[in-house]
């Protein structure tokens, strides 16, 4: 650990190095907010369960966390890309300014008040209440639970398969499809709407 009065806040800062895991930073901990510092960081055990708090990524380019198996509940998750994962949602968690390549997001139907905010989604499965992403690009949703989409866009298909509400503020789908619940648009944007 170092000094931490320059560095956001963080009770705790993680340098990469050899041989030390993403579940040793988090073991090793002081305090609620942990920010690893630029590189790659892997796990050493399959799943991990991520506690109550602030993952921060020193820069999202550089702050990677690679081929890890989360759960989280409760937690800020900020400037961090996800390579190679498998991320479980079960509360309320906030993701804002992440990447997440090749790595499925599983909101699950117990957790509540999930928020992508500057985040660049591929697969998101949002089964949760009150989803919401802000400002951020998907390239597919399977949408069984409630949310909604701020200047956001969709690139290939949102699959409403809910009697949960869907809401459009200002955002962009390719393909919508399967259509359940209902649906609220304001000033948004449906190239392609398959009702089946």
């Amino acid at each position: 650990s170092e000094n931490t009065d320059n560095n956001r806040s963080a009770d705790y800062i993680v340098y990469n190095k050899d041989n030390f895991y993403l579940a040793d930073a988090l073991i090793a901990r002081k305090g609620t907010h942990i920010l690893l510092r630029n590189g790659t960081y892997k796990n050493s055990e399959n799943l991990l369960e991520l506690p109550e708090i602030t993952l921060s990524g020193e820069t999202s380019n550089d702050t990677t966390i690679d081929a890890v198996n989360l759960s989280i509940k409760k937690a800020v998750v900020e400037n961090i890309t996800f390579k190679d994962c498998a991320i479980a949602v079960t509360g309320a968690v906030l993701f804002k300014n992440c990447t997440f390549e090749n790595t499925n997001i599983d909101v699950k139907e117990t957790a509540e008040n999930v928020v992508f905010r500057d985040c660049r989604l591929e697969e998101l499965i949002a089964d949760g209440k009150g989803i919401q992403l802000f400002n951020s690009t998907v390239l597919k949703i399977a949408q069984t639970g409630e949310l909604s989409l701020y200047n956001s866009s969709v690139a290939t298909t949102l699959s409403h398969d809910s009697t949960e509400k869907l809401t459009l503020y200002g955002s962009y789908v390719n393909t919508l499809e399967n259509i359940k619940g209902a649906i609220f648009i304001n000033t948004g944007r449906i190239e392609k709407l398959n009702i089946i």
